[in-house]
């Protein structure tokens, strides 16, 4: 590996002829702004918002959004908002797909290379809209999400409904299970506050004495920790 790297040239402090002073000035503000995305997005409750922001380059044009967009959410998992349509107006559009990353265009773009994806992923856990920006577009998802607690202490028998698609680990009893759950997936945990828990989706269960990917030597502890 070699000179993977080529160098931008500054423009001229008195720009030349338009073809070699002036070129020099185009090329080096449009390498500046492929894949920018400045748009902001907003959570809630049973909703999210595409706020009045930007700019964003949609296939080497700049747009910016002029009105906000609100977005009904009613089924629990993982969202992307893409801007459909060409032309001078495009058309922000919700949807479960974070397509396809185009290093040409350092962003993620729709199956048919079309539509921009905007930096962002909403995860809605069937009540609340979380958002996070993606901080690599490249990977369209993220592992770190500030508006999700980094843990949660759970004592009594209640459910919990994983708010982001993203690993968490789980500690209960002698038992560390660490595992991808997608957004939305509910767990019960059930506890009778003496010598027996468990941790389960209907599918995968943990107790405090089996199941973990680890185990904790001595451990009296029957509630539960979540890790995010």
């Amino acid at each position: 590996m070699a000179n993977e790297f080529e160098r931008i040239n500054n423009p001229d402090s008195l720009p030349g002829a338009v073809a070699t002073g002036y070129q020099l000035q185009n090329t080096n503000l449009v390498a500046q702004r492929v894949g920018i995305d400045m748009s902001v997005v907003i959570g809630g409750t049973g909703e999210c918002t595409l706020e009045i922001s930007g700019p964003v380059d949609v296939n080497g044009e700049i747009y910016t959004c002029n009105a906000a967009v609100t977005f009904t959410l009613t089924v629990a998992g993982k969202y992307y908002i893409h801007l459909a349509g060409s032309g001078a107006n495009l058309t922000p559009t919700i949807g479960t797909g974070a397509n396809t990353f185009d290093a040409d265009k350092n962003a993620r773009y729709t199956d048919t290379g079309t539509y921009r994806v905007l930096n962002w992923m909403i995860g809605y856990d069937g009540t609340t809209a979380r958002v996070s920006r993606l901080f690599n577009p490249e990977l369209g998802y993220n592992n770190v999400d500030d508006s999700v607690p980094p843990e949660l202490y759970i004592k009594t028998n209640s459910t919990w409904t994983s708010p982001q698609s993203k690993y968490y680990k789980f500690i209960i009893g002698t038992q560390i299970k660490r595992l991808f759950i997608n957004a939305g997936r509910v767990w019960t945990f059930t506890t009778n506050l003496t010598s027996i828990c468990s941790f389960t989706d209907g599918t995968l269960t943990v107790t405090n004495s089996s199941g973990g990917d680890y185990t904790y030597p001595i451990s009296s502890d029957i509630s539960l920790i979540i890790i995010g």
